[in-house]
Parts: C-alpha cells; structure tokens; sequence
C-alpha cells in the first residue's frame, strides 16, 4: 500500500481551528494538515517540511515493525541543510527545523499532531 499524500498549508483561521491553530485531517489515501496563516510559520518551510515527511513516512511503511508508542519530536536548530532534516527510527522520528522558521508552540502542537499520527497509520509491531 503506498504512503498517503501529505498537503501542509497555511490558511486564515477558521472555525475549525478554535482551539487549536493546527488542523489535520486524515482522508483514504490522504494527510491534510492545515495551519493558522497567523501563527509565525515561514512559508518557505512548508515544501520541504511536507516532502521530507513524505519521504519519512514511505521510509517508515517500508521497514515496518514499529512501535505503538512512537514518538515524534521537533527540534528547532541553527543551519539545518534545506531547512528541515528529518532522523527516523522504529521508536522516534526527529524532525528538526531551522530555528526562526517557526515558534516552539507551534513546534509542539506539529509534534503532538505527528505523533498521534504515526502512532493511528504506521504498521506497528507484530
């Protein structure tokens, strides 16, 4: 089975996003993820944020065999080679972001979103 398409975008802030400035919806075959044009993210970091999770996500499919508790985590550093770097392991997927690209907040609420997410689509151990 192919890895679903992930679309990450920046959108005004929507009724659907009351309590929260992220938004993700899982659809057959698709990931949305939808965040608040007002919540300090670069747009320059949403292409290869998306395209280095696609690659993640088909990485993971692969090698199957991971864990129900997977954790993902993103880490805002200084000279991160195009922008976002992404470290995967059966156990925890570390994204790091280039520090200014984004506030931590919204770093942590990606991250929860990430991990919910892995946690309900990756296979997982026999």
């Amino acid at each position: 089975m192919p890895p679903p398409v992930l679309s990450i975008r920046l959108a005004p802030l929507a009724p659907l996003l009351l309590h929260s400035r992220i938004a993700t919806r899982i659809t057959p075959g698709r990931i949305d993820t939808v965040i608040a044009d007002t919540s300090g993210v670069d747009p320059a970091v949403l292409e290869p944020l998306r395209a280095a999770g696609a690659q993640a996500l088909d990485d993971l499919q692969r090698r199957g065999g991971i864990s129900p508790l997977i954790t993902v985590r993103y880490i805002l550093d200084r000279a991160i080679p195009g922008l976002v770097r992404i470290d995967a392991s059966e156990a925890q997927i570390d994204v790091y972001v280039e520090l200014g690209l984004m506030p931590q907040d919204i770093a942590d609420e990606l991250a929860a979103h990430a991990t919910h997410l892995a946690r309900r689509i990756l296979p997982m151990e026999p």
